[in-house]
């Protein structure tokens, strides 16, 4: 019973145009005030303390990590090494940008700032050669997951 309450209080916010995130938040809030003794006082706490990981903390820095890369031309010196390596090869470009991406896998360790760094660079590239955009994102998304 009490769920059919709060599924109707959750479609009456829905109707009138409560966007979803905040009524399913004030659903929750209401949950926890009518059928709980918990305080409200642990609400923001417990979502605070959600959010202090230090892994959470490192993506904005992994990201910074692989931009100062791209724009400090050391992507650019990696994907002419990669390119010596295995560009002549058919299909080479796909094939710099799965050895690039290795070797940002060394230097960052994050595969959000791989893919950026070397997405930067390969996707315009691969794109200008004739490969689809879809298949370019696809590769450099695929090839960042060598990092971790």
């Amino acid at each position: 019973m009490v769920s059919l309450i709060l599924v109707g209080f959750l479609a009456v916010l829905l109707t009138v145009n409560v966007s979803v995130a905040v009524a399913f938040g004030l659903t929750s809030v209401a949950f926890l005030v009518l059928l709980t003794d918990i305080p409200l006082v642990l609400i923001p706490q417990q979502m605070f303390a959600g959010t202090d990981s230090t892994v959470l903390q490192a993506v904005p820095f992994f990201l910074l990590a692989g931009a100062l890369m791209d724009k400090g031309g050391i992507s650019r010196r990696l994907v002419n090494v990669a390119n010596v390596l295995v560009g002549w090869a058919t299909g080479g470009l796909a094939m710099v940008s799965v050895v690039a991406s290795m070797f940002f896998a060394g230097i960052s360790g994050s595969a959000a700032a791989d893919s950026a760094a070397v997405g930067s660079v390969m996707i315009p590239a691969m794109v200008k050669k004739g490969y689809a955009k879809d298949f370019s994102a696809a590769l450099i998304a695929c090839a960042g997951t060598i990092a971790p």
